[in-house]
């Protein structure tokens, strides 16, 4: 999917967005993310499961074409909000 859309209407009604393969198209989550006001709430995840997982807010990357493809994006509801975080 490269359309943010699903992205921005999920995050606005504060529902748990997960985009996996992103790492292709990090520069419009990144920039859907920052438009929702969700930056402190994402992750991104990248070779899970291998000695080199790594797990950092998608704004940690330097050049967006450093991202793996397979790299998997989460943005958290917000806090006391619908699927309240503990």
């Amino acid at each position: 999917m490269r359309d943010v859309t699903a992205l921005r209407i999920a995050s606005w009604s504060r529902g748990t967005v997960v985009a996996c393969e992103g790492g292709r198209w990090l520069g419009e989550l990144r920039a859907a993310i920052a438009e929702c006001g969700a930056p402190e709430r994402s992750v991104r995840a990248e070779h899970l499961g291998t000695p080199d997982a790594r797990v950092l807010p998608p704004s940690d990357v330097s050049e967006v074409d450093d991202a793996p493809y397979l790299s998997t994006v989460v943005v958290l509801p917000p806090l006391g909000g619908r699927g309240e975080q503990c």
